[in-house]
């Protein structure tokens, strides 16, 4: 730098030889020197932005398929700056991205995230959900059930073949649920103006046995009704 007499000049330096992308966080002194004098500078080297996922956690390990998955995450940024980054609900391949949300973090603080996925019938099964920062990912696995379906047989050999006006046909059945997911429905007996239910609840692939009575009477005479 050439510099006049009695004249001022403003130098811009740097730091030769360095890179603040390889240099460790911390703080370092900077001097500037010529022939006749010197002068320091404190110069502070802080830690990039990095988000971490951590506490990835599905609300419910099983859901019914066409219920929606809802998972959140902890996002920590370990770094010493803030950051804003997108952060990406993934299932299954790291491309197919089914939520995002964006998010703005201080330095050395923590957020949570939440992200949502709705299944279809194709779902069921496990599926295996990750969620993703530029800088880290965690994952979760939620099981999507086929849902209920209740099928009902009579038992021919526990049910009234014929009876006498007057005597209780029994109605004995087997209530099956076909279906994976646990349910509630109420099972009904009709004939004519005579109703009655019964309130069964039933695991996946779970069976139970229901039985109606209904007293004849006179207009009931006849086969099949």
């Amino acid at each position: 730098v050439a510099v006049d007499a009695n004249e001022t000049e403003t130098a811009f330096l740097t730091f030769a030889g360095a890179d603040t992308e390889t240099l460790e966080p911390g703080d370092y002194t900077v001097e500037a020197a010529s022939e006749d004098s010197s002068d320091t500078l404190n110069v502070s080297v802080l830690a990039p932005a990095s988000l971490q996922i951590d506490n990835v956690a599905a609300v419910e390990s099983e859901v019914v398929a066409g219920e929606t998955v809802v998972l959140n995450a902890t996002v920590n940024n370990t770094g010493e700056v803030a950051a804003e980054q997108e952060i990406a609900l993934q299932l299954g391949a790291a491309d197919n991205v089914v939520d995002t949300t964006t998010i703005e973090i201080g330095p050395t603080n923590a957020s949570t995230v939440q992200l949502a996925y709705d299944t279809t019938s194709d779902d069921i099964g496990e599926l295996d959900f990750t969620v993703a920062s530029e800088d880290d990912d965690g994952t979760a696995s939620v099981s999507v059930l086929e849902e209920a379906d209740f099928g009902v047989e009579i038992n021919s050999a526990a049910s009234s073949e014929s009876v006498t006006v007057g005597e209780t046909v029994v109605i004995n059945a087997t209530v099956t649920n076909r279906g994976e997911a646990e349910a509630q429905q109420d099972i009904r007996f009709n004939y004519r103006d005579a109703s009655n239910a019964t309130s069964v609840t039933l695991a996946g692939n779970e069976s139970a046995t229901v039985e109606f009575t209904y007293e004849t009477r006179t207009r009931d005479t006849g086969e099949d009704r």
